[in-house]
């Protein structure tokens, strides 16, 4: 039986989302780390999207480098006008808007 897609991710069993630390890690390139300011490069448009060369509109996910763990899409944001690099502290806006695109069959 194929998976079921859930729109509530407080229903999901068996998968969770990674801990900040295991993001931060991840992005940073985990024990292969290069010590890049951005995930897999020090050149921010080799590896994120972003207002600048994206033309204000999501991207296909993998278009960009992967970081040294093969990971796609660790910077840059479909809502952030500019990537952070890595290691900037930030406050986050506590109000979060999620929606799920299901497509249809």
């Amino acid at each position: 039986m194929p998976p079921q897609i859930l729109a509530d991710p407080s229903k999901v069993v068996g998968y969770r989302l990674p801990t900040e630390a295991e993001w931060e890690y991840a992005a940073r390139g985990g024990n292969k780390s290069e010590g890049f300011r951005y995930a897999g490069s020090d050149d921010v448009d080799e590896v994120a999207w972003f207002d600048r060369n994206s033309e204000g509109m999501t991207q296909e996910v993998g278009l960009k480098l992967p970081n040294e763990l093969g990971l796609f899409d660790m910077s840059g944001s479909s809502l952030n006008g500019a990537p952070i690099p890595l290691g900037t502290t930030m406050k986050l806006n506590r109000r979060i808007r999620t929606s799920v695109t299901v497509p249809s069959v």
